[in-house]
């Protein structure tokens, strides 16, 4: 367990006060310094998704880094994410 590392994107980690754990799927950061990770857990036991949740990232540990790797775009992409590419005619 490596809890004092900084939770990053890929990362198992687990919420301190509730017990939640999950992937680190988003980040984010408010003006007034806040900064929050979203947890995405695993499917429950019928197989379906499960909502992932936000926690301050103070209350966080990290269980295992690296768990999922980065999603990579493919080189024909410009960004990662947003909306898919234009259809071609």
């Amino acid at each position: 367990m490596t809890s004092n590392s900084k939770p990053q994107l890929g990362d198992l980690a687990r919420d301190n006060i509730t017990g939640f754990e999950g992937i680190v799927t988003a980040t984010c950061a408010f003006l007034n310094g806040c900064e929050r990770v979203q947890l995405q857990p695993k499917v429950d036991a019928d197989g379906k998704p499960r909502d992932g949740q936000y926690f301050d990232i103070e209350h966080v540990e990290v269980i295992q880094t690296a768990v999922f790797a980065s999603y990579v775009a493919p080189a024909h992409r410009q960004n990662k994410g947003g909306y898919a590419d234009p259809p071609r005619r």
